[in-house]
């Protein structure tokens, strides 16, 4: 890439047109890969893991390039804080412990 280019930015449209320059549909790309037809449409609206890495392959661009939202934050194991354990509430306070007269 040239110093002042800029990478390319891919919304919905953008992908569906590169796919559509190289020759091929979304569904098209879904059928030679034997999954369902609509995996590859799927992934341009929401997490698809399949039609991602078809399309990703098919462009041959990463899958991070196209979606960024969707893999460039932490993972929720990443970001999950470890807690401090709560004490039982099955333990016995003091005031359970005193007899009744």
């Amino acid at each position: 890439m040239s110093p002042g280019a800029s990478v390319p930015s891919w919304d919905r449209h953008a992908i569906r047109a590169a796919v559509h320059r190289k020759g091929k549909t979304l569904t098209d790309l879904a059928r030679d890969a034997g999954v369902f037809e609509t995996a590859c449409r799927e992934a341009l609206v929401r997490p698809t893991r399949t039609g991602e890495r078809l399309i990703a392959e098919f462009l041959g661009v990463p899958v991070q390039e196209l979606w960024p939202e969707r893999y460039s934050s932490p993972t929720r194991t990443q970001t999950t804080a470890v807690r401090p354990l709560k004490t039982s509430q099955k333990a016995v306070s003091d005031a359970d412990r005193r007899k009744v007269a």
